[in-house]
């Protein structure tokens, strides 16, 4: 009997395809999303593909006894599980996952092109050439988009430091009496009470009433100045318009670098890192989002996955057979553990003593869609394809969508007054300084809803008994800080308070330029 070679089947017959297939949709993915994911996160998938799919190579190879004939069936594997996503969701884009309708195009002309080749193409070595081409293509296609995407996004763009805003900042100092922990917790696209009563028919009153009972300043007429988070925070976090420090309308450039710098090292966090406070931030799930160079201590779960994996594996049956077996989506229970994180570490830290004042930034992803919960905390799932924002699904009346919203709501209330009541349980004289705020309004609204409606947010501030504050009229987000920062800042100059409103809608493809809401 002759034995069988097992030497390496890429070196003796030069077949490359299956690799081809194994890393265009990392490349793919990634190309339509590099404004908004880190390169490092695609090092992990890469190498985990590629040695699955070399392993699944040798495997079948020692099965068919032919270089040529496993190659080809581990191709049509590899793309048919990249391919089931696409196939079953139809693409739907969405800003944080975005997939473009030419690439489904793409996809499906080349399955197409690949089932005629198999039926049509008798030979083996013929067939290995078609798939040579198809590959080919697919991963020049892949690398032309990136290059595309990248030469428009790693443009860069000038932040303009040395203002006179800038230099009230850094003259700020912290009253040695007033240096108190100082809470922040943002609560993703929550929607003011008019808001949710005449668009989401949902009455938050008791939710208000009871941050009001606790001693909360409750804002009636709160707006964000942009309607997405890394601009409204951005802006809110420097306490000032974006084109105060950024060519907001001056650039098409897709580059989102200097944005995520004014979010990531804000005057804010530069301020309280300067008046020794320790810093705390926890993670989202989003690279743009998260605080990691800015604090002293970053808080993440135990948690399989990056942001990106996740979406690539939503291009896979992996969702739809963990689904069947469990009875949960393993990405929807992801986002419910990191919640349920979040509180418990909150919680956690209110209980611990500390030598420093300290700041900790907590971002919770909720209420923004999808919904996640029922009003006792249950798992609730809308949607097969977990996605971030989109619209309600075409199977629920907007009043059925409002009222699932509306029972997450009830559960996401429960979870921040168990948060606020672990720090003001304390003794007045340690009690810290809390803000709770949404970034921007909701992101979901019923046809006829006005402008506005998407900017018109929450916000809610616990002051000590000790100290005295003025909110803002109205509490635009650009005031909220440097009014707070006024009220703990030893006599001097105050940061000066933004004399005028402005709404500006924005959008992921051209960050610099936004819309200003009449």
């Amino acid at each position: 009997m002759q034995a069988l070679n097992t030497a390496n089947p890429i070196q003796r017959t030069r077949i490359w395809h299956p690799l081809a297939f194994a890393v265009q949709p990392i490349l793919a993915l990634y190309a339509a999303n590099n404004t908004l994911i880190s390169p490092h996160a695609l090092i992990r998938p890469t190498l985990v593909l590629v040695l699955g799919t070399l392993l699944l190579w040798i495997v079948l190879r020692l099965i068919l006894r032919s270089n040529e004939k496993s190659a080809l069936l581990t191709s049509l594997l590899v793309f048919g599980f990249f391919f089931w996503g696409h196939f079953v969701d139809r693409i739907i884009p969405t800003a944080q996952a975005s997939h473009t309708t030419l690439y489904f195009i793409g996809y499906c002309i080349v399955l197409l092109g690949l089932v005629a080749a198999i039926c049509l193409l008798k030979s083996t070595r013929a067939s290995t050439k078609f798939f040579h081409v198809a590959g080919g293509m697919l991963l020049l296609f892949a690398l032309v988009s990136l290059a595309i995407g990248s030469a428009q996004s790693t443009k860069e763009i000038g932040i303009r430091h040395s203002t006179k805003r800038a230099r009230a900042w850094d003259a700020v100092n912290i009253a040695q009496t007033n240096k108190r922990d100082v809470v922040v917790i943002l609560l993703d696209a929550y929607p003011r009470s008019d808001v949710l009563r005449d668009d989401y028919h949902v009455d938050n009153a008791p939710f208000l009433d009871a941050l009001s009972a606790r001693g909360f300043n409750v804002s009636s007429n709160s707006l964000s100045n942009y309607d997405k988070t890394l601009w409204s925070v951005g802006s809110m976090l420097n306490g000032a318009y974006l084109d105060k420090f950024l060519p907001m309308g001056k650039t098409k450039s897709a580059s989102l670098s200097a944005l995520v710098d004014r979010f990531q090292h804000s005057r804010v966090f530069r301020l309280f890192s300067r008046h020794r406070y320790t810093l705390y931030a926890f993670e989202t799930g989003f690279d743009n989002a998260d605080m990691r160079d800015s604090v002293n201590y970053f808080i993440r779960p135990h948690t399989w996955g990056t942001e990106f994996e996740s979406l690539l594996i939503q291009m896979t049956p992996i969702p739809q057979i963990y689904t069947k077996l469990s009875g949960n989506n393993f990405l929807y229970e992801k986002h419910r553990n990191r919640i349920h994180f979040v509180h418990d570490q909150v919680i956690d830290l209110a209980k611990r003593n500390s030598k420093s004042p300290r700041f900790i930034w907590t971002h919770m992803n909720l209420p923004h869609d999808p919904i996640i919960f029922d009003a006792d905390g249950g798992p609730r799932q809308i949607r097969k394809l977990f996605m971030w924002g989109g619209l309600p699904p075409a199977n629920l009346t907007w009043d059925e969508y409002a009222a699932l919203y509306g029972e997450q709501l009830t559960y996401l209330h429960r979870l921040v007054l168990e948060m606020l009541d672990a720090f003001l349980s304390q003794p007045p004289e340690k009690r810290p300084i809390i803000v709770l705020f949404s970034d921007h309004g909701a992101g979901n609204l019923p046809n006829g809803a006005g402008c506005a409606d998407h900017f018109k947010n929450l916000c809610a501030v616990y002051v000590p008994p000790s100290m005295e504050w003025t909110p803002p009229e109205p509490m635009i987000l650009v005031d909220l800080f440097p009014s707070i920062i006024n009220m703990m800042a030893e006599p001097g100059a105050p940061i000066s308070l933004s004399s005028e409103t402005r709404l500006y809608s924005v959008n992921w493809d051209h960050p610099y330029i936004a819309d200003e809401c009449e």
